[in-house]
């Protein structure tokens, strides 16, 4: 599998990006809507067009929500309220997704990459009760602005565990065929 190495990206770089090159011309409508590799049939078209404006919606109706989780998040405990982390996309794409911190902060990492289990004393008290009622996925919405995610799709899986999966489970690489999803 091959998998690519994204620039890093900020909303408000792309955004800038889009503007600039909306004006000058450089940028079309398909590239805003879709700035994957994959070609837009109309279907896709709508769909992203559905998926931009619903998530700006969301975002913007639950940005107080997401604000007060955030603080929350800060006072509860030290570190930083949002987390980023590398995620294996569409045709191996590999890109940041956004969630709200649900894990203590410490300031040395783990040997290695693992997931979390039952009553996993790692996960904070907030983080339990935002893991239960999935408030922790709010900011992926921006990940479905940026077209990176969509609404429906498979989970996306962090890189050091795709591969593993990928050869334990028959036919699990083919969930990189689609774009992962919210839900």
């Amino acid at each position: 599998m091959k998998f690519f190495f994204p620039r890093r990206r900020t909303p408000e770089s792309v955004a800038l990006e889009i503007i600039r090159g909306l004006e000058d011309g450089t940028v079309t409508f398909d590239d805003v809507a879709s700035p994957k590799t994959t070609p837009l049939t109309p279907t896709l078209r709508t769909s992203r067009i559905l998926e931009i404006l619903v998530s700006s919606f969301l975002l913007m109706a639950a940005a107080p929500l997401l604000v007060f989780i955030w603080i929350l998040i800060r006072i509860s405990s030290s570190g930083p309220g949002l987390m980023r982390q590398v995620r294996v996309g569409q045709n191996g794409r590999l890109y940041r997704i956004y969630k709200f911190r649900t894990i203590r902060y410490t300031t040395t990492p783990f040997r290695e990459s693992q997931w979390t289990t039952p009553n996993d004393w790692r996960v904070s008290n907030l983080g339990r009760f935002l893991r239960r009622t999935h408030l922790d996925e709010l900011p992926q919405l921006i990940n479905v602005l940026l077209g990176d995610m969509a609404f429906v799709g498979p989970r996306p899986e962090r890189q050091e565990f795709f591969e593993p999966l990928a050869k334990a489970i028959y036919g699990y690489e083919r969930r990189v065929d689609v774009p992962p999803g919210v839900t």
